[in-house]
């Protein structure tokens, strides 16, 4: 599976029965994160940030801090 595709299906489960949603980019791309078998699974805010044109596989690393001052 290529790592930018220009459209996404999303199946999910609307209270009574699975809803199908398709979006097309006409210019752009989405950033898919890589995988073997083309499923992925995602949070909530993952999938605000790829619908966004964010790559959410390229976060910056957690900062931990032992004093603040």
């Amino acid at each position: 599976m290529p790592d930018q595709i220009d459209q996404i299906k999303i199946l999910y489960w609307d209270k009574n029965g699975f809803a199908l949603w398709h979006k097309r980019l006409e210019k752009h791309r989405f950033h898919w994160p890589t995988t073997t078998d083309g499923v992925v699974s995602l949070g909530t805010k993952q999938l605000e940030w790829l619908l966004a044109g964010l790559d959410f596989t390229r976060a910056h690393a957690q900062l931990s801090y032992r004093f603040a001052s």
